[in-house]
């Protein structure tokens, strides 16, 4: 998918989290990417060479307490703003 298409799926959408696999490209070009597509936040996992990477962003709408990663997975604990619960968000 390319830039233009993404921010057309984000600008029908209007998600507050998107999560992107197989990105292919380092965090300095994702953080382009994230001001392209107006997140807040991001949080990334490098590709290595050419295969593989992960993109997680959020706007300052969702309270994201913690973030964590591997080189295969994104999780983060979202705290509910209106019950103040704390749930997990796990992108494989």
């Amino acid at each position: 998918m390319t830039i233009p298409q993404l921010k057309e799926v984000l600008n029908f959408h209007s998600p507050n989290v998107v999560f992107l696999y197989e990105t292919k490209n380092q965090e300095k070009f994702m953080r382009k990417v994230q001001r392209r597509i107006r997140f807040d936040n991001g949080h990334f996992v490098n590709a290595i060479g050419r295969v593989e990477g992960l993109a997680f962003f959020w706007n300052n709408e969702v309270l994201i307490e913690q973030v964590c990663s591997t080189d295969w997975y994104i999780s983060a604990c979202i705290v509910d703003k209106e019950t103040t619960r704390h749930w997990w968000l796990v992108c494989v």
